[in-house]
């Protein structure tokens, strides 16, 4: 159960399956730049076995975002994300020029 609330980046084929690849974050609060960082290391690696990048959702986990986002940023985001099946974020919190929002 611990490890279901620890603060992560994962890559899984399908939903209900086991990650085939996490990347746990050493903190909750975040930046963007480290997330999107995480990401890309985590792509970069080669997962055993093959599997269609269409066929894979990106998740982040239990984070909380200590920064606002810049263009730059969440356009890199969307590029990591965009072959892929879905990009998910459970249990986060992001801030935005008028507060924090949940997603």
């Amino acid at each position: 159960m611990a490890e279901r609330l620890m603060p992560r980046v994962e890559l899984v084929l399908d939903e209900d399956e086991s990650p085939l690849r996490t990347v746990p974050l050493s903190s909750e609060h975040v930046s963007w730049s480290e997330v999107i960082s995480a990401i890309q290391d985590m792509k970069s690696q080669p997962v055993a076995g093959h599997h269609e990048p269409n066929h894979s959702t990106l998740r982040m986990e239990n984070l909380i975002f200590e920064d606002d986002a810049t263009e730059k940023q969440v356009d890199t985001l969307l590029s990591e994300g965009a072959a892929m099946k879905a990009v998910q974020a459970n249990s986060c919190t992001f801030k935005t020029d008028t507060g924090r929002g949940s997603f």
